[in-house]
């Protein structure tokens, strides 16, 4: 049975900040990446509504996951967040792997 520990994110821009936003996250995203027990980092813009931006995190274990967390770059990230997307629109799902197909 396949270990993991699986992160769904996502958060609507203010009107104007969508490109902020990814932009800001693009670093996120490549120093994730090479951090020890992250298996998979990646950003998705909506087609629908080009707002709506979506994270998908794959860690090791939680461990992992925490520890990304309370990276630095990610302090400097979440603290500046606020004036870029809409109040209450940051939602964070956890899961654990099942099986990877």
């Amino acid at each position: 049975m396949p270990s993991g520990f699986i992160v769904f994110a996502s958060m609507r821009a203010r009107p104007g900040r969508v490109r902020d936003i990814i932009d800001l996250l693009k670093s996120v995203v490549a120093a994730s990446r090479s951090e020890k027990g992250t298996i998979q980092y990646q950003l998705a813009e909506g087609i629908d509504d080009p707002d709506e931006i979506r994270l998908w995190e794959e860690y090791a274990s939680e461990e992992a996951f925490l520890s990304h967390k309370d990276s630095q770059y990610f302090q400097a990230f979440a603290d500046s967040m606020g004036e870029l997307i809409v109040a209450g629109s940051w939602r964070s799902e956890k899961y654990s792997l099942v099986e990877k197909i």
